[in-house]
């Protein structure tokens, strides 16, 4: 069974999740489990491709084979996702180069901030490097409720699954809007990030 999220610590997990040829891979099996075929024809990819991603997902510990089935003569293996969501320990990424001097995080959060301008917020020239390190103390101490939430989840076994994950949302929200100090975060965040 696949846990609501994991929170990637390693550096390859941490490469491999932000790989572009990956992402789409990932997101898939984070939903379902399939075959390599499968795959291959859902995201439109050689199955040789596609095994090669397989291989290295496998090694990092982002999916697993999660069943064979016997089809005639033929075993068919099954992966998925080891999680339905991942979210990244934040000094981990910004130990890992990316392009040169800038870190993987720096990326990240260079990305991130181009969406919600895309999106039609507004982020004052002079505040960009505040709102990123905002965004950071958020990050890590989002991540140490997740990691909390995660923990109790473990003693939800006898629920069924999708009872399990709305519960899990729950959680999250019960959590985020009780803590003194990601509300803080949050307050401010929401005062330097506009929407035009």
């Amino acid at each position: 069974m696949a846990k609501e999220i994991v929170v990637l610590k390693r550096p390859d997990q941490i490469k491999l999740f932000f790989d572009e040829r990956m992402a789409p891979l990932i997101d898939l099996l984070c939903s379902r489990e399939m075959t390599v075929s499968q795959i291959a024809i859902f995201l439109e990819m050689k199955p040789g491709t596609v095994y090669h991603y397989i291989k290295k997902l496998l090694k990092a510990g982002l999916i697993v084979q999660s069943k064979r089935v016997k089809k005639r003569n033929l075993i068919e293996k099954y992966y998925r996702s080891i999680a339905r969501a991942f979210n990244f320990d934040l000094d981990a990424a910004s130990a890992i180069p990316h392009a040169g001097t800038f870190s993987y995080l720096d990326k990240r959060l260079e990305d991130d901030l181009r969406c919600l301008v895309a999106m039609g917020y507004d982020i004052p020239e002079g505040k960009i490097e505040a709102v990123k390190n905002l965004a950071v103390s958020f990050q890590r101490r989002f991540n140490s409720l997740l990691e909390q939430i995660g923990e109790r989840k473990e003693t939800t076994g006898g629920f069924p699954q999708d009872i399990q994950r709305e519960a899990f949302g729950l959680a999250q929200l019960v959590e985020m809007y009780s803590d003194g100090e990601l509300m803080e975060y949050g307050k401010r965040f929401a005062e330097m990030v506009r929407k035009s």
